[in-house]
């Protein structure tokens, strides 16, 4: 886990010997990073500053925003390692995070010292009420607890018990109002990451779920679902309650991670020939789907199912079908549609929902409806 940055500061500079035993600033040296000055392990699980993975480390050629022979900034495992060309001396590299954490074990003894002398304290007040007399006229020093009564009652148990299934909840929060977008979160997870606390992850004032990548950890996804491999059961599940209060599956993400749209009832399309000419009924014949009608979650409507015209043929301008109310496209759609004959009708589907022939042709054939998508 690489965390502890290193170059960019004023002694980061790679330098090599020049004419007259000059010095000089040494562009474009390749750097290995290792665990000793000799022998040692090579720490190959190096980034950049962006968090990309290297296992080598390059000084500067002035055009990257670092001057010539500038050790640009990395991080590493380490707090300290070895750098070196190879078969050259290797020199010795600190993190330039060691202000940082100099300050943080100051932080960590100051701490240490305020809880051993409450824990001096916290003794000597339980030496003096550890009689029975003393500990019930005692005050509770506890007020974190439930409640102030004495025995175990006051005690939060911290494990499920032993028996299953729960009777209860083991935790419920009951708000008598709505919580204002000001309120605290009701719960907070923050992690300290290249010396910086961030907050990653948190339940807001009104319980919902909230997660954030943070830098240095762009790779973390905020929320990962794992699925079995032989699982059945989706990644994400949608769910929407209808007017009747019941929650119905609607898309989601399912086990292998692909969207799902296809939750939506098919609906019959029950107006067939609305002109009644006589010449357009459904196709009934067996192994071909009924004329439907779904609206995906994807704003997408998909028809199947066929139209059989009879010895008549069609005429240009009928009517064929006529889609239901809430399966319409918000504006016109001319669309082509397979026949049995092997000759393209163009019909045009109307924000009406009528599906009106462009073509006339004689002879019976079947209009194929199968599989069309439209813009809702």
């Amino acid at each position: 886990m690489t965390i502890y940055a290193y170059g960019g500061d004023i002694a980061a500079y790679v330098v090599a010997v020049g004419a007259a035993d000059a010095v000089v600033f040494a562009p474009g040296i390749t750097l290995k990073a290792y665990t000793a000055q000799t022998g040692g392990v090579q720490i190959d699980d190096l980034a950049d500053a962006d968090a990309n993975p290297i296992t080598e480390v390059i000084s500067s050629d002035g055009t990257d925003g670092y001057p010539r022979g500038a050790l640009p900034r990395f991080r590493a495992p380490v707090k300290s390692l070895w750098l070196g060309e190879d078969g050259q001396p290797r020199v010795l590299a600190l993190t330039t995070d060691l202000p940082l954490l100099i300050d943080q074990a100051i932080s960590a003894a100051s701490n240490a010292q305020l809880a051993a002398e409450a824990a001096a304290t916290d003794a000597a007040e339980v030496a003096s009420s550890s009689s029975v007399t003393g500990h019930v006229e005692a005050a509770d020093p506890h007020t974190q607890y439930h409640n102030d009564a004495r025995a175990d009652a006051r005690y939060l148990r911290t494990n499920p018990p032993a028996a299953a299934p729960l009777t209860a909840p083991r935790e419920v929060f009951d708000f008598t109002s709505t919580p204002a977008s000001t309120d605290a979160d009701m719960r907070q997870v923050y992690v300290t990451h290249s010396g910086v606390r961030r907050l990653v992850r948190w339940d807001n004032e009104r319980g919902y779920y909230r997660a954030e990548q943070v830098a240095g950890s762009l790779y973390d996804a905020p929320l990962v679902s794992i699925t079995a491999y032989n699982g059945t059961g989706r990644a994400l599940q949608v769910q929407q309650r209808g007017a009747d209060n019941v929650r119905r599956d609607v898309g989601g993400i399912d086990v292998n991670g692909r969207v799902v749209t296809s939750d939506q009832p098919w609906q019959a399309v029950a107006t067939i020939d609305p002109g009644s000419t006589g010449r357009y009924t459904q196709d009934a014949t067996a192994g071909i789907s009924p004329l439907r009608v779904r609206r995906e979650t994807n704003d997408i409507l998909r028809l199947q199912g066929r139209v059989a015209v009879n010895a008549s043929g069609t005429t240009s301008g009928h009517v064929v079908m006529t889609l239901p109310a809430t399966y319409r496209p918000s504006t016109a759609r001319l669309i082509s549609v397979p026949t049995s004959t092997g000759i393209a009708c163009p019909c045009e589907v109307m924000a009406d929902g009528q599906v009106i022939l462009r073509r006339t042709q004689t002879g019976a054939l079947s209009l194929s409806f199968d599989d069309f998508t439209l813009s809702a």
